[in-house]
């Protein structure tokens, strides 16, 4: 309790804390000059501390509360006082009521003010971000939650797209030569590694007659799925047309005259080398339509064969005529025909595989069964890559001529 606070105003007037007394009716009885400052206005003694100095609600309120206090009773509110001459002021009102003779009154209110303002800028910016952040949050789970939804569908669109590269994979291989003849004469051995799911190299082999088997080699422009149903389409061509045409010069012009006739348009076309082996003799007919020639593997040295034969690539335009070269197999021979996809393998940093390196890998290999040369010869290749992936199809075909039947 202070009992006679009219002694201690002289006291307030030195503090830096704002501080006013007031009487039962809410009536100035004293301030000191730090709550002026404060409030940014004069007070004068009988001015009550009412609508003009805060809002109508809470003067009330603050008159109710203060009107509730018993001796000794603190009280604390947030209040905002009116400024004639600014922004209104925030401020944290800490008030008790005294019981002392101050002049007239006896039992007195006193009040000490702390202005806050920043601090309520402060909580508001703190407010406003919590909000924003709760807002970020629910915007951010509502975006989760499409993308989700998004992943949903697109991993059922893609189990589709697979389930049916599959089928197609399936198809394409069934459309890829798998059984290679073998004979007392010759055995052949071939496989196809796309690059992709399925890709746009074709090999074939067609027992012509009785005496001559047809072999082919070719690879369509491009790789993936585009190429790969101008495969589908070419081998019906290929079976159609090969059987008719015992030379290969007259076969390839036929082709062409198809492949243009039917992809022109679309920029499709294609390189292809083909070999007819007459199965007695070991007399073996060449034709190259762009292709890169074959290479005949002996075991002092590896021949380059089919240079003197060939055309244009098949598509490129609507006439084009092809020559066929004529060579004799010796026993031992192995050809080899491929694709650019083996001899342009390559490393991360853009160094080719090439075909002498293949040549000279195939002729160390040549008194292994065809199909662990195929083998190893993949393996190497995929090892000169280092894990580079493939950039196009790779197909490799081995023919073997052990010994004639005349």
């Amino acid at each position: 309790m202070i009992h006679e606070a009219a002694f201690l105003m002289p006291g307030f007037d030195c503090l830096p804390v704002p501080i006013v007394l007031l009487d039962d009716n809410l009536m100035v009885i004293y301030h000191n000059p730090a709550a002026q400052r404060a409030l940014a206005r004069p007070f004068r003694p009988g001015h009550a501390l009412g609508e003009r100095m805060l809002e109508q609600a809470l003067a009330t309120t603050l008159y109710q509360a203060l009107s509730g206090l018993s001796e000794n009773d603190r009280l604390e509110k947030d209040l905002k006082f009116k400024n004639d001459d600014g922004p209104a002021v925030s401020g944290i009102v800490v008030a008790s009521r005294l019981v002392a003779h101050l002049g007239e009154h006896r039992s007195s209110f006193l009040i000490v003010y702390t202005d806050i303002t920043n601090r309520s800028a402060m909580e508001n910016i703190m407010e406003s971000s919590f909000d924003n952040f709760i807002q970020t949050t629910i915007n951010l789970d509502d975006a989760l939650k499409r993308i989700k939804m998004q992943r949903t569908v697109l991993s059922r669109f893609k189990q589709r797209i697979t389930k049916e590269l599959d089928v197609a994979r399936t198809v394409q291989k069934s459309i890829i030569a798998s059984h290679f003849p073998t004979s007392l004469a010759f055995e052949s051995f071939g496989t196809n590694r796309p690059s992709e799911e399925i890709g746009g190299d074709y090999l074939d082999v067609i027992q012509l007659d009785s005496h001559h088997m047809g072999f082919i080699v070719a690879d369509v422009s491009g790789h993936g799925v585009a190429p790969a149903l101008v495969t589908t389409i070419l081998r019906a061509w290929v079976h159609d047309l090969f059987p008719k045409h015992q030379h290969l010069g007259s076969f390839f012009s036929v082709l062409n005259k198809l492949v243009y006739d039917t992809f022109n348009t679309t920029g499709f076309y294609l390189t292809a080398f083909g070999m007819i082996l007459n199965t007695t003799s070991g007399e073996m007919e060449l034709c190259s339509a762009g292709h890169d020639a074959v290479i005949r593997v002996r075991e002092m040295d590896c021949t380059d064969l089919g240079t003197k034969s060939g055309g244009r690539v098949i598509g490129a335009l609507e006439d084009s005529s092809f020559t066929s070269q004529m060579v004799q197999l010796v026993p031992g021979d192995l050809i080899v025909c491929h694709t650019d996809g083996i001899s342009e393998a390559r490393t991360k940093d853009g160094a080719f595989y090439g075909r002498e390196r293949m040549a000279d890998f195939i002729r160390s290999k040549r008194t292994h069964t065809l199909k662990e040369i195929v083998t190893e010869l993949l393996a190497d290749v995929d090892s000169f890559s280092m894990g580079e992936k493939a950039h196009d199809d790779q197909t490799v075909l081995l023919i073997r001529w052990k010994t004639s039947l005349d």
